[in-house]
């Protein structure tokens, strides 16, 4: 129990910026409006100019683990064929229910609790992850949709998706750590403070999707998602990554990208297609919900059982 106390205590800042998102919604001082556009501000510029800065800086080669994007790669494909399988008992919301379940909220929450637990290198680490795997992310929704759904439309993503600043913060990042160059001065502070609005503001907008109607409208699909994404996913991770030679924080790195919740770009992406919007938000909130529970209790028992260190 103490350890367990003792992680929650780390990641907590975390949930406490959720929760007030989640009040001043309550209290009527943010609205779907605010939403919106602070989530076009993170995902636009922020978070692109974080991710940007932390891989440009970051030593490329000490921080390149190819087992890491071995295991993470394989986890991704094994538990996304687990969850076509399950979909099948779900017919009418199979995309949703796909996405809602692989696409994890790494950019944000688990970048934070990266940063948290270890710091500048591991949140260079965690970014360079996240290269990898957002654009996995957003081609393997819009083939889902595309597939599952007969009626979705979705012209313009394919586009949109190429022109994606967080692809290109992160690709710009690595030609940078890649070659040794040198942010001027001038752009890095400037950069800077446009990355200290990623994660806070992110994370207040996480909270503000949290409204009493989301709560109203929990069904079956919320438990079976919740459970597959926050319990199965995580520990089919932490199995393969032992099993593949991971350890310490590149194991956690692994879970933190299966365990962390539903990403808010799901609803993003279901509203894109016109298919299950509201749906794929109340699976949002209510992982972000559970998962200021199940994260603690996951690190703590990989702290417990040796695996890993804070």
């Amino acid at each position: 129990m103490a350890l367990f106390v003792s992680v929650f205590k780390l990641i907590a800042p975390i949930f406490i910026i959720v929760s007030l998102g989640a009040f001043l919604r309550y209290r009527g001082m943010l609205t779907d409006r605010f939403v919106t556009t602070a989530s076009q501000l993170v995902f636009q510029t922020a978070m692109p100019a974080l991710i940007f800065l932390k891989i440009s800086n970051a030593p490329l080669h000490e921080l390149t683990n190819l087992t890491l994007m071995w295991v993470s790669l394989s986890v991704f494909a094994t538990y996304s064929l687990g969850l076509m399988f399950m979909s099948r008992y779900y017919p009418a919301h199979q995309a949703v229910f796909i996405q809602a379940g692989f696409r994890s909220n790494f950019g944000i929450i688990g970048l934070s609790i990266a940063w948290l637990l270890w710091g500048t290198i591991g949140l260079s680490k965690a970014a360079l992850l996240l290269a990898v795997v957002s654009p996995l992310y957003n081609v393997s929704s819009i083939i889902i949709f595309n597939y599952y759904n007969s009626q979705a439309s979705g012209p313009g993503y394919w586009e949109s998706f190429v022109k994606t600043p967080l692809l290109w913060g992160a690709l710009l990042g690595i030609v940078f750590a890649y070659y040794s160059w040198e942010v001027p001065p001038v752009a890095e502070q400037t950069l800077q403070h446009i990355s200290a609005l990623a994660l806070p503001l992110a994370l207040i907008g996480i909270g503000a999707t949290c409204t009493k109607e989301t709560i109203r409208s929990l069904s079956r699909i919320h438990a079976v998602v919740c459970l597959l994404k926050l319990v199965i996913a995580p520990a089919l991770a932490v199995s393969i990554g032992i099993a593949m030679g991971l350890t310490g924080m590149d194991l956690g790195i692994v879970f933190l990208l299966m365990a962390t919740p539903t990403a808010v770009a799901s609803f993003i992406v279901a509203q894109t297609f016109s298919t299950d919007a509201k749906l794929a938000g109340s699976l949002v909130v209510v992982t972000t919900i559970l998962s200021s529970i199940t994260l603690p209790i996951g690190i703590a028992l990989l702290v417990h059982g040796g695996w890993l260190s804070v």
